[in-house]
């Protein structure tokens, strides 16, 4: 489904398998909501590819993805709440040539046990961390969590990363 050069101000709630391509060049299209969760995901899949994802929200991620697989192609993401980007649940991340930004926060975190990778990407201008991965093991321990700061993590653990690369500019 190809977008029009334009900014967009409503909220983006995906509940179809869908592809979504921005029209022209990479950037001519921007989702920017003035508040909440730009893009949330509640379909078994979603592909975007070079829109800007702008969030204002100091309280919500830009990207929400409690379930299914969220592919990430030329986008940027910009935020300004704890996180940028949120894989929860049975929530899965692919970040392909992408860029993440957020002064705020995070870049990405990961809480769910599925995989989310990054992939010749830019993580830049962010208030903490780039990335964090927060893995809960089924039958190790007392199925409780096991933080674990990472660039991109799969199941058990294995980090995934291909030229990934973190900035942090400004700021103290």
């Amino acid at each position: 489904m190809p977008l029009r050069t334009s900014a967009y101000g409503e909220n983006l709630v995906v509940t179809v398998r869908v592809t979504i391509v921005a029209e022209q060049a990479r950037g001519a299209v921007e989702i920017a909501p003035r508040d909440g969760v730009a893009v949330a995901l509640r379909a078994d899949s979603v592909m975007l590819t070079d829109p800007v994802i702008r969030g204002r929200d100091e309280e919500l991620p830009v990207v929400d993805g409690p379930c299914g697989q969220l592919a990430m192609d030329g986008c940027e993401v910009s935020g300004a709440a704890w996180t940028a980007v949120l894989a929860r649940g049975s929530g899965r991340s692919r970040f392909m040539t992408a860029g993440v930004s957020n002064p705020a926060g995070t870049g990405v975190v990961a809480t769910s046990p599925e995989e989310c990778s990054v992939a010749s990407s830019v993580l830049e201008h962010l208030g903490t961390t780039g990335i964090v991965a927060d893995e809960r093991r089924q039958g190790h321990g007392h199925g409780g969590r096991r933080p674990s700061p990472a660039l991109g993590v799969r199941r058990h653990g294995q980090p995934e990363v291909e030229h990934a690369q973190l900035t942090h500019r400004g700021g103290s």
